[in-house]
């Protein structure tokens, strides 16, 4: 599915208030994450991801 940027606009400003469900760390993405995405987006309609930044 491909979105236009008037709907990752209106997305983006659904998902701002909200906190975090997954965050990402330096293991980066894991089948672990994958299944806790799949489960949120089960439970909610749109979630908010967080990716740390790497430390160099």
């Amino acid at each position: 599915m491909t979105l236009n940027k008037k709907q990752i606009q209106y997305l983006k400003s659904l998902a701002y208030h909200l906190n975090p469900v997954v965050m990402i760390g330096n293991n980066g993405l894991t089948e672990g994450i994958l299944a806790e995405i799949e489960q949120s987006l089960s439970y909610h309609e749109i979630i908010k991801i967080k990716i740390a930044k790497a430390k160099i």
